[in-house]
């Protein structure tokens, strides 16, 4: 009889417990107290899918926040890319350069030409002094183009850099010997002129030969020593032969023109 008075003390104690409600304290963060009072399995649950969210968040968080650099790759590629472009430009700029040093002489001569053809003409028609306004003007016609042209073939010259393209060096065969032919033409008709007009005629002309050939070899100085240089760059070559005997050609073609001319001038 005690055991049962006991047991049904008990009872009645322990629906009394089961059906208080609950208590459920704030805490920090909106999580209540109400979890303490779980069983310890589902606590430890709670715990453990609250710390797997809390990593997977980490893991994106730190995929978000690798940096947007390029790569190793993407920068060796832009180097290369780089030095292709300059060296395209480069290329472009040379032979930019060489054509116009080609086509400034080329203007050259056939200006000359004109102005030579001038005087020729004149001299064969007379042959004394009355001649002298008209041929003047000519061979001060023919300094100043040689003196225009002087100011972008030098620096042209002076400014390629060496080797050069098979058809670059080409065209510098074909501008030495446009070259010879100008100074050819203006040696044949100088030495014309002063073997054929009366000496008071020459010397009234004097300063304008003299002008003429002063301006020959600033001209052809650095046209056939350049000549020169782009031949060694191709030694063994039919067109380092070919250079290098147009060179020679036309230095001897202005030492024709100046030592007879200059003979003539000196004896006044």
């Amino acid at each position: 009889m005690q055991f049962l008075t006991v047991a049904i003390a008990s009872l009645s104690l322990g629906s009394q417990v089961f059906a208080a409600p609950l208590s459920l304290t704030p805490t920090a963060n909106g999580v209540t107290s109400e979890l303490t009072n779980l069983p310890g399995q589902a606590v430890d649950t709670v715990e453990s899918a609250v710390k797997r969210e809390i990593d997977v968040l980490s893991t994106v968080g730190g995929v978000e926040s690798l940096p947007l650099t390029p790569s190793a790759v993407t920068s060796d590629t832009t180097g290369v890319v780089g030095d292709a472009l300059g060296t395209v430009e480069s290329v472009a700029k040379r032979s930019s350069l060489i054509s116009t040093v080609v086509s400034s002489v080329s203007t050259l001569k056939s200006s000359v030409q004109s102005d030579l053809s001038i005087i020729s003409e004149t001299v064969a028609s007379d042959v004394t002094s009355s001649i002298v306004p008209t041929v003047q003007s000519s061979l001060v016609n023919v300094v100043g183009a040689v003196n225009g042209t002087l100011r972008t073939v030098v620096p042209g010259v002076v400014g390629l850099v060496l080797p050069l393209a098979a058809g670059e060096v080409e065209a510098v065969i074909s501008l030495v010997g446009e070259v010879e032919s100008l100074v050819t033409d203006i040696k044949t008709v100088l030495t014309n002129l002063v073997g054929s007009v009366e000496s008071d005629v020459i010397t009234l002309l004097a300063p304008e030969i003299s002008a003429v050939l002063a301006l020959v070899m600033p001209l052809v100085t650095p046209i056939t020593g350049f000549a020169y240089n782009v031949a060694g760059t191709v030694a063994g070559t039919a067109s380092a032969t070919q250079l290098v005997s147009a060179a020679s050609s036309l230095t001897d073609v202005v030492n024709d023109v100046l030592s007879p001319v200059d003979g003539v001038l000196s004896a006044l």
